[in-house]
C-alpha cells in the first residue's frame, strides 16, 4: 500500500497524518513532511513550538516510535491533544470523557456553593457558558452512538447534574425526565443529530 500523507491546519494548530504499514518508512515519511511543514511555517514568519510537538501511532499493538523533530527526538506517546479532545491510540474516548469529569465537576463544585444567590435565568446562564461548553466541546466528534455505555453513562450524568442545579435544591431529588422538561434540555444522545450546538437551555 503507497504512503498517504495528509496536512491538517485549524487556528494555529497543524496535524499531519501520515498512513504506512512499515514501521521505518512510516519514521522516515513523518520526518520529511514535518521538515517541509515546518520551513513552509517559517517563510511565512510562523513558529514551531517544539514543546507541543507530539506523536501518535495508531495500529497493531500501537507501535512506539522516535523521530527527529528540528535535532530534538521525539517519542510517541499513548494519547496527545488534538485542539482540546484527548485521542487515546486505542480509539476509545475514555480518557477524553475522564478528563473531562474532572473539569466539569469542579465549575459545578463552584456553581453550587453560589446557586442560592441566583435567581433560574442566572443559573441557567452559568450552566449554559461554564459547563456545558465543557462537557459538549466538539461533541459532534466523540459522542458517538459507538461510545461505550458506561463512559455514556459518565456525560449522562454530569449532563443532569448540572440543569439539577438550575431547578432546584441539589440535595432535592428530581427524575431526569422532569429535569429535561423543566429546562427544554436536549439529552445528551440528542446533541450529535445537530452540527451546530443548539440552544440547549431555555429560560423560564
Amino acid at each position: 500500500m503507497r504512503t498517504s500523507i495528509d496536512l491538517i491546519s485549524y487556528a494555529d494548530g497543524s496535524f499531519v497524518v501520515i498512513h504506512d504499514q512499515d514501521k521505518e518508512n512510516l519514521v522516515r515519511k513523518t520526518e520529511e513532511s514535518l521538515s517541509k511543514h515546518i520551513e513552509s511555517l517559517e517563510e511565512i514568519g510562523m513558529k514551531l513550538n517544539e514543546e507541543k510537538t507530539e506523536i501518535i501511532v495508531f495500529g497493531k499493538d500501537n507501535p512506539s516510535v522516535l523521530i527527529n523533530v528540528k535535532g530534538a527526538a521525539v517519542e510517541s506517546k499513548n494519547q496527545i491533544k488534538a485542539l482540546s479532545i484527548l485521542v487515546y491510540n486505542g480509539l476509545t474516548w475514555r480518557p477524553h470523557v475522564t478528563a473531562l469529569k474532572k473539569r466539569v465537576r469542579k465549575v459545578m463544585g463552584g456553581a453550587r456553593i453560589i446557586r442560592n444567590k441566583l435567581t433560574e435565568k442566572q443559573a441557567t446562564s452559568i450552566v449554559a457558558a461554564q459547563i456545558f461548553l465543557i462537557l459538549f466541546y466538539a461533541c459532534c466528534i466523540w459522542l458517538a452512538p459507538s461510545l461505550n455505555r458506561k463512559t455514556f453513562g459518565i456525560v449522562e450524568s454530569l449532563h443532569y447534574r448540572a440543569l439539577h442545579q438550575i431547578i432546584c435544591d441539589c440535595r432535592q431529588k428530581v427524575s431526569r425526565e422532569v429535569i429535561t422538561k423543566r429546562t427544554k434540555c436536549l439529552p445528551p444522545d440528542k446533541w450529535t443529530k445537530f452540527a451546530l450546538v443548539p440552544k440547549y437551555v431555555q429560560s423560564q
